[in-house]
C-alpha cells in the first residue's frame, strides 16, 4: 500500500459520497448517477482517465486531478480523453481538472486547430479559508448542532484549502475537531476521517507527528482494516503469485508501522508470523 500517490488517492475516496456537493461547489446543476469504467481503447490506444462520472441528464464528467500546472501535453491527454469517452458512449464530455496547484477557478482553452477549441474547467479549493472553515464548525460543535453534508465537505477539503502556518498544525486542529462533531451518517464521518489520513501521510514529514495526527484521528481497527489494509491489499495481489503476495504483505505492514499504526493491528489485519515479524523489526 503506497501512501504517497499524489492526490489521486484522497480525491477518489474522498469525492464519491460528495460529487453533488462538488458540482454545487462549481456552480454546476449536474446530479451524479453513477461512476463508469475509466479505462477506455480508442484506435487501438488504451487511455486510463482518473474519474468518469455519468449524471442524470446523460452527461459525462471527466475529473482528472493534478498537483502540477498544466501543460500543452496535459490539454492534448485531457481532450484526447474526451473524444475517447464520446466515441464509446455517444454521449456529451465535459473535463474538470481539480488542482491544488491553482489559486483561483478557472477556465483553460485548447486550441486544437484553427477552427476548433476544447475547454477545460480548472477547480481548486484554494479560494477557501482553513481558519473560516474550522471557526464555523467549532461554533456548530459549541451550539450542539448536527454538520450536514455541506460542513463535512467542506472539512475534508481543509487540506487543500488557503491556510495560515504550518499545515501540520491544520491538519491537527481538523483531525481533533473532527472528532467532536455529530452526524447524521457514520459513513460520511468515516469517509472525512480516512481523508484526513491519507492527508498525514502525504503532508506531514515527520514520523512522530504522524503517529501523533494518527492517535487523533479516531477511527475503529475494523474500518481502518477495511479502508485501508483489507481492500488495497486484496484487489491489488488476486491474481499474484504466493510469494509476491507475501511480499506485498511485509511491505504493507513496514509502510503502517512507519506512519504511527501499532503492531497489535498490523499483526492481526495482515496475519502475520512470528518470521514476518522479525523480517519487519529488522527493516526499521
Amino acid at each position: 500500500m503506497d501512501y504517497e500517490k499524489s492526490e489521486d488517492k484522497f480525491f477518489k475516496s474522498f469525492l464519491g459520497p460528495f460529487l453533488n456537493i462538488l458540482f454545487w461547489y462549481m456552480g454546476y446543476d449536474f446530479k451524479y448517477k453513477k461512476i463508469l469504467p475509466n479505462e477506455i481503447v480508442l484506435n487501438g490506444t488504451r487511455h486510463i482517465l482518473d474519474l468518469l462520472i455519468e449524471t442524470t441528464d446523460g452527461t459525462l464528467i471527466n475529473l482528472e486531478f493534478m498537483s502540477t500546472k498544466l501543460t500543452k501535453k496535459d490539454k492534448i491527454r485531457f481532450h484526447t480523453y474526451a473524444l475517447a469517452a464520446e466515441e464509446k458512449y455517444h454521449k456529451p464530455v465535459y473535463t474538470i481538472v481539480i488542482s491544488t496547484y491553482e489559486q483561483r477557478n478557472r477556465w483553460c482553452i485548447h486550441q486544437v486547430n484553427r477552427g476548433s477549441i476544447y475547454a477545460i474547467r480548472l477547480v481548486t479549493f484554494k479560494e477557501l479559508s482553513a481558519k473560516r472553515i474550522l471557526k464555523e464548525i467549532k461554533k456548530k460543535i459549541e451550539n450542539n448542532e448536527i454538520l450536514n453534508e455541506y460542513d463535512l465537505f467542506y472539512l475534508g477539503v481543509i487540506p487543500f484549502a488557503r491556510y495560515e502556518g504550518k499545515i501540520d498544525d491544520v491538519l491537527e486542529k481538523a483531525c481533533k475537531i473532527t472528532n467532536d462533531v455529530k452526524v447524521k451518517d457514520d459513513e460520511l464521518l468515516h469517509c472525512i476521517k480516512s481523508t484526513q489520513i491519507l492527508s498525514v501521510q502525504k503532508f506531514v514529514k515527520k514520523a512522530s507527528k504522524k503517529r501523533k495526527l494518527n492517535n487523533v484521528i479516531r477511527m475503529t481497527d475494523e474500518v481502518f482494516f477495511e479502508m485501508f489494509v483489507k481492500e488495497p491489499y486484496e484487489n491489488g495481489h488476486k491474481d499474484g503469485k504466493e510469494e509476491g503476495k507475501q511480499e506485498n504483505k511485509i511491505e504493507n505492514a513496514i509502510n503502517l508501522l512507519k506512519n504511527g499504526v501499532s503492531i497489535e493491528i498490523i499483526t492481526e489485519s495482515l496475519k502475520l508470523t512470528q518470521k514476518d515479524l522479525q523480517i519487519i523489526k529488522a527493516a526499521k
